[in-house]
């Protein structure tokens, strides 16, 4: 089973496209819906199980590196016959993880890594502004070399983001939320939001918002690689109601009686 292909997806998806396929064919063939699929929607948990965590994904795809066609195959036993050894020198896989501050721009890494035959070897590679999470970065020639004779094995890079205390990212947008009180509401008001570059914007609450509303702050969000095109940030508005004493609950009855 290929699971790219169940889930629709090309093998380049971010992780967040491969969440997103998942959730609309869970959706659309869950048994419990009318015209249900229950061996399809195991097939979509089963290709969820071995691409839907970074860490399941690159396990997956590291081992279809190592699986081989008909052609393959009569080569090995060509070479058991005494036509040489079957070797292959293996992958190594290297995560790097990243905070989302460090993803705005370009970024050069310098590092070292161990060698599964023993020893270490140094990469030096450039990670593009706005990599998203669960991306996989390959460098031919950097993995194994116990076998001197064969090809050197690849360096596979796994992009992790850690989650960010303030902002949620969607693609290419962040969310930020924004408390606020009901006052504020009713008045309307303008607050000083952080942005993730740590620049400051001024934004403006119109009377009358409500809890859960987005306001878009445009080009505020991640860049995207290899492109000038950047996301935008959003601001979901979180109205707390206060509870009110015995002065305040007063003046809200003349209010209430003021509005008619």
């Amino acid at each position: 089973m290929n699971p790219y292909e169940v889930l629709g997806v090309d093998e380049t998806a971010t992780h967040d496209e491969i969440k997103a396929a998942y959730r609309k064919l869970a959706t659309e063939h869950h048994p419990d819906k009318h015209n249900g699929d229950d061996s399809r929607m195991k097939e979509i948990n089963a290709a969820r199980d071995l691409i839907g965590t970074p860490e399941a994904r690159a396990k997956f795809d590291d081992s279809t590196q190592t699986q081989h066609s008909p052609e393959d195959i009569f080569s090995f036993y060509q070479r058991r016959r005494g036509f040489g050894s079957f070797k292959q020198n293996p992958n190594i896989m290297y995560t790097v993880v990243l905070s989302l501050e460090e993803i705005l721009k370009e970024k050069e890494l310098d590092f070292e890594y161990a060698l599964p035959e023993g020893g270490t070897s140094h990469a030096k590679i450039t990670i593009p502004a706005g990599i998203p999470n669960g991306i996989r970065m390959r460098y031919s020639g950097f993995g194994s070399k116990m076998h001197s004779d064969e090809p050197p094995g690849d360096l596979l890079i796994l992009i992790q983001i850690k989650p960010h205390k303030e902002f949620e990212v969607i693609g290419r947008d962040l969310y930020k939320k924004v408390d606020l009180d009901v006052l504020s509401v009713m008045q309307g008001t303008s607050l000083k939001i952080k942005c993730l570059d740590t620049s400051e914007i001024s934004v403006t609450i119109p009377e009358g918002a409500f809890s859960g509303q987005r306001l878009r702050c445009r080009g505020k969000g991640l860049p995207t690689p290899g492109s000038d095109s950047v996301g935008d940030m959003f601001l979901v508005l979180d109205i707390k109601t206060p509870i009110l004493n015995t002065k305040q609950k007063e003046l809200l009855e003349e209010l209430r009686n003021a509005a008619g």
